[in-house]
């Protein structure tokens, strides 16, 4: 796909509800869907539908093509052929709530990116308008959270608003596997300021007075009740379900938010209890879905492999497993009782292994192998490679020891032995900087000899010089982001991949 799969451009200057076809630069809907927004929000900015003026239901920008040509009302644009578009549903989804590839950044995801970087601005500087934006943008998102679903819309003939939902047709704002991301942020962010309720009760409630005559207490139970709360339910239901550590990194924030108490306790209960996600066919959601626990213990020492990966065949969604676990851990610690117990992740001996598991992976330093759904064909890629996987990497190192992770964040990350890294919360730059200063050179090749990895399936020969010939063969399993070509192999050699895997075809 020339575009990708999520290639449309949503037009969100002024948030007039608008995407763009990259291709033909068409845009969509040909309605005036933001007036009918508008037209339709009660006194406390809900829509309801019922209450929407159907004037603005009528194409005005392609007036060639009939009054009905792309018009959206919210759930898509069914055309001649029967495919429904789902015009507002994705801008609704990548502009204005989450759009996972564009964490952290400024395009795209509006809700989630901007309670990240309010609240992380509350955090670091300590002014008190950041957090109250935080808390005005959770109080609205509490008031509809709970009665998020997605499977009113996925459960539609055709599934038309493709999502990341694994085919379980489960979610909330979006698909059950990437809802793990939203969980996890808003409790974050939750976390973060809602200390402010307690403290500054009457600025919170000036402030918010614009919006809504509301006062800080309304404003604590609203958000915890629709948001922290809300996590451990739909967890249950399965409407938050995602790889392997993803779900149980949100409930485990959502317990640190609620902060230590009966309640919470039962969720960390349910994190380390032994079960499953169960399937069920539902005559009205086609098929429904619940967890009958989320089986931390059970996934690190039945599913993790000797190799310290889990049961993907794609190194990058392995690398999934590592980081979710490695921020589970992290997590963790920040509940009360939990360090020095066996509840404490970072010392859990699979933990150590699962660390460890990305440094044998790499090919001439600038390589990792393109099996299955793993980045773009042929380009090169490390397997850290984003600021916000720094500290779970070197988590990893303090755990284990091992030099060769060192080794690792020198290649990913040069900039951190000048004491640069990527995350605020580092604990003694400058010691960790003289670390890796006396770690490998990053110029030499990382590695000195082979690899077969005969767990996770993959041998890895190599030559013991800076680009020179390096061939690999994976001869694990196709299931996982798979792909079914098994003992293909990859020659990668002066600096170039010879015969790159297909890699990650819809990015």
């Amino acid at each position: 796909m020339k575009y990708g799969s999520t290639g449309w451009i949503h037009l969100l200057k002024e948030n007039h509800w608008k995407s763009q076809c990259p291709n033909c630069k068409s845009i969509f809907p040909s309605n005036d869907f933001k007036s009918y927004y508008e037209s339709g929000l009660d006194d406390r900015g809900i829509f309801h539908k019922d209450s929407a003026d159907p004037v603005f239901l009528v194409n005005t920008l392609y007036p060639d093509k009939g009054p009905d040509y792309f018009v959206d009302d919210g759930t898509g644009y069914v055309d001649k052929n029967g495919v429904r578009w789902s015009f507002i549903a994705q801008y609704n989804h990548y502009g204005v709530w989450v759009d996972i590839h564009n964490i952290g950044g400024t395009n795209n995801g509006l809700i989630i990116n901007g309670l990240k970087h309010l609240s992380e601005a509350y955090v670091y500087t300590g002014e008190l308008k950041y957090a109250l934006y935080a808390l005005m943008i959770l109080y609205k998102v509490a008031m509809v959270y709970p009665d998020m679903d997605l499977n009113e819309y996925m459960r539609l003939p055709g599934r038309p608003y493709r999502n990341s939902d694994g085919f379980s047709l489960q979610g909330k704002i979006v698909g059950c596997i990437w809802e793990t991301f939203t969980a996890r942020l808003f409790c974050y962010a939750a976390d973060a300021v809602l200390p402010v309720l307690r403290e500054y009760q009457e600025c919170v409630k000036e402030f918010l007075s614009e919006l809504v005559p509301v006062d800080a207490d309304t404003v604590l139970d609203t958000i915890v009740n629709g948001i922290v709360r809300e996590v451990y339910v739909g967890i249950k239901n399965a409407r938050i379900a995602g790889n392997e550590g993803m779900h149980q990194a949100a409930l485990a924030i959502a317990a640190v938010c609620m902060g230590e108490c009966d309640e919470s306790k039962e969720w960390l209960d349910f994190l380390f209890k032994p079960g499953k996600r169960v399937f069920e066919k539902d005559p009205v959601r086609s098929t429904d879905a619940y967890s009958t626990g989320c089986n931390v213990f059970g996934v690190l020492e039945n599913k993790v492999n000797g190799n310290g990966l889990g049961d993907e065949c794609s190194p990058m969604y392995n690398r999934l497993w590592m980081v979710e676990f490695a921020r589970l851990a992290d997590i963790l610690s920040a509940y009360p009782g939990i360090t020095g117990t066996k509840y404490d992740l970072k010392t859990h001996p699979v933990m150590k292994k699962m660390y460890k598991s990305y440094v044998p992976l790499n090919l001439d330093n600038d390589f990792i192998p393109k099996t299955g759904d793993t980045g773009k064909t042929g380009n090169p890629m490390k397997i850290f490679d984003g600021d916000n996987l720094q500290k779970f990497l070197w988590q990893g190192y303090e755990a284990t020891k091992d030099e060769g992770i060192l080794d690792l964040f020198n290649l990913s990350y040069p900039q951190a032995k000048e004491g640069k890294f990527g995350y605020i919360d580092v604990e003694k730059p400058e010691e960790k900087a003289q670390l890796l200063q006396a770690a490998k050179d990053p110029n030499l090749p990382i590695h000195e000899r082979s690899h077969n990895l005969t767990d996770y399936g993959d041998a890895l020969l190599r030559q013991r010089t800076r680009h020179g010939c390096n061939v690999h063969m994976y001869y694990g399993r196709t299931k996982g982001h798979g792909h079914l070509d098994k003992m293909n192999f990859e020659i990668i050699a002066h600096g170039m991949n010879f015969s790159p895997d297909l890699g990650y075809p819809e990015y």
